[in-house]
């Protein structure tokens, strides 16, 4: 029990930044409803996955990579990664934001304003920094100071940007209100992390084969997250092709709120993967067991959350001028089941840190994006218009989840069957498909 209440205290507390870091992006989504046409939430759309492509790009997936200072014993080499996945990002933002201002001179913007792609790329320079951070202290042993450290960075930002919208002003202002807030964090958070972790008088003949250590193991978890990601634009195009940019703002907001249920996967990893991770070998077996339990008990409460989807209409969706016809809930429906998948793959990886395999994550995540692109254009070729979309990312993620828990599993297994989760997955379809008839 001590090793569970622990890990429930590191999670609850985690979470936090964990949510507010995604959150804040996602409740803008709404709060620029509220205050904005539909087109403008297509335009911060755009803005927020530039920013998150962008911060993966720079920190190279190295957050990923520092999962392996849970196994390292040597305060040094420790040190060491923190020096070395913060120096990337430093090193890359530079030739990065002067590309973006010299192409300001020859090029037309595209999808957003060149000021706009210039905070785009402060943002995700800032965020990766503080990811980095968060890192290190949550596969060191407690990410509890720093999560709430992000967790008011966070909130900042986004009460600071919804302020200057209800004064009548423009996304911009929202974004330039964010950026600031996530620099006032760095100064923060990063600073200090330097100085209580001294690098080694040897850093400089040992960075490189770090950095060599890091990027190895880390660039498929980086494939992945992009993968993921990528999923993104795709679904945005797809939506277009049978629908109009209004139409493409409302699904947004129905997209957005059902990654929030996916986030919960996230949140509950942040504290528990790591003890699973350090103790899977255990004598007692705590480590398995707790990666059993965790992933069970993902299972009975994902039922609830795509249940209580059931209040966001009256609560807030009501309230939003979705093209007349159009079927909300019941896509809302099958978008929660789909991020309810993703959001499981986080909870069942220890299989690939264990074993060194992080490409099997990132071929996992390459299967996901061809699946979903091949069922959303085969459901629009058969004239399934708007529900094309939903159904093929549902599709795709029961096939993308499949890969993940099964391959932890027969790397590192921990009691998960087939035929265990076959039976949930298929359950948790037929409720979502329910719900949205009955909606």
């Amino acid at each position: 029990m001590g090793v569970m209440r622990k890990a429930l205290l590191e999670s609850l507390v985690q979470s936090g930044s964990m949510m507010a870091a995604r959150l804040s992006l996602i409740a803008a989504t709404f709060v620029i409803g509220f205050f904005q046409p539909l087109i403008e939430v297509t335009q911060f759309d755009s803005f927020a996955i530039a920013a998150t492509f962008i911060a993966l790009g720079l920190g190279l997936g190295m957050d990923s990579g520092l999962s392996l200072i849970a196994a390292e014993d040597r305060p040094e080499q420790r040190h060491l990664m923190l020096w070395v996945a913060l120096a990337f990002p430093t090193c890359a933002v530079l030739p990065l934001g002067l590309a973006v201002w010299a192409a300001h001179f020859w090029l037309a913007p595209i999808l957003l304003t060149w000021g706009q792609w210039g905070l785009a790329v402060l943002f995700g320079y800032l965020q990766a920094n503080l990811t980095i951070a968060y890192s290190f202290d949550r596969f060191s042993g407690s990410a509890i100071w720093i999560s709430l450290k992000i967790l008011g960075v966070n909130l900042l930002g986004f009460g600071a940007g919804s302020v200057l919208l209800a004064q009548g002003g423009h996304v911009s202002d929202f974004m330039l209100a964010y950026v600031v807030a996530l620099g006032l964090g760095n100064l923060w958070v990063v600073p200090r992390h330097l100085r209580h972790h001294p690098v080694p008088r040897d850093w400089l003949a040992e960075a490189p084969a770090m950095f060599r250590k890091l990027v190895g193991f880390s660039i498929w978890y980086l494939m992945s997250s992009l993968t993921l990601l990528l999923r993104r634009p795709i679904e945005r195009v797809a939506v277009l092709v049978v629908s109009s940019p209004e139409m493409l703002g409302g699904y947004i907001i129905l997209s957005r709120l059902a990654e929030l249920v996916g986030l919960v996967g996230t949140v509950l990893s942040s504290g528990f993967m790591p003890i699973i991770i350090r103790r899977y070998h255990d004598a007692d077996g705590v480590g398995k067991a707790l990666a059993r339990k965790l992933l069970n008990g993902y299972f009975a409460l994902s039922i609830g959350l795509i249940a209580g989807a059931l209040i966001l209409w009256p609560l807030y969706l009501h309230r939003i001028p979705f093209p007349e016809g159009y079927p909300v809930m019941p896509v809302l429906f099958l978008l929660i089941a789909a991020n309810v998948f993703i959001g499981a793959s986080m909870l069942s990886g220890q299989g690939f840190v264990l074993t060194r395999k992080g490409h099997f994550v990132g071929a996992a995540g390459a299967v996901l994006i061809a699946a979903f692109a091949g069922f959303s254009a085969l459901l629009i070729f058969m004239g399934l218009g708007i529900w094309a979309t939903p159904l093929g990312l549902l599709g795709a993620a029961a096939i993308y989840i499949l890969l993940i828990v099964q391959g932890s599993e027969y790397l590192a297994p921990v009691g998960i069957s087939f035929w265990w989760q076959s039976g949930w997955m298929t359950g948790l379809i037929g409720l979502a498909f329910a719900l949205g008839y009955w909606a």
